[in-house]
């Protein structure tokens, strides 16, 4: 089973329970064009729609939690599982830095070998890298810019929420050199 037809199970899952959810991390880079390789799935989801139901509906598609989740609290302050077969971990998060669901940031739909993925926009995806500040999340926001057409303005006031202003600067500077 590859990582592509678990994504798609998994958000079949959320969909189901009615929970909330968006793609981030490196498998939504991938989407946005990233040359990037990942070996997990990433979501943030809104956590006052998670119950403790997930975890059986995620076991169905072969994700075992890696902890006893006793209360639905644990379980809402951070998911994470492991697929039983490919080994591969699924986080799930009520925020990261740099995002949350809410009315200041965008959620996208992409098909997926035919399903509607809901995942964060490129430019929320940035403002996440940016965030972070490592030499990889640099990287990472750099190929993301490179490969997709951002709304400036939108990315510009994110940043200035997030106070990213400068590295975003840093970031518009690199991405106009390699252009």
């Amino acid at each position: 089973m590859d990582l592509r037809k678990l994504l798609v199970d998994t958000c079949k899952v959320f969909d189901r329970l009615g929970i909330d959810y968006v793609l981030i991390g490196g498998y939504a880079g991938i989407l946005y064009g990233s040359p990037y390789t990942t070996a997990d799935i990433d979501f943030v989801v809104f956590s006052e729609k998670v119950s403790l139901k997930l975890v059986g509906g995620l076991s169905v598609v072969g994700w075992m939690p890696t902890e006893d989740y006793k209360s639905v609290e644990e379980l809402r302050a951070f998911g994470q599982f492991v697929h039983e077969k490919e080994g591969y971990p699924l986080h799930i998060l009520p925020h990261v830095a740099g995002y949350s669901l809410g009315e200041r940031t965008r959620v996208y739909e992409i098909k997926v070998d035919g399903y509607p993925v809901k995942i964060c926009s490129p430019e929320d995806l940035i403002i996440m890298r940016l965030a972070v500040w490592t030499d990889t999340d640099r990287e990472k926001a750099l190929a993301i810019a490179l490969a997709q057409r951002l709304d400036q303005k939108y990315l510009k006031k994110r940043a200035l929420e997030e106070k990213l202003g400068k590295r975003l600067e840093w970031l518009m500077k690199e991405a106009a050199k390699n252009h």
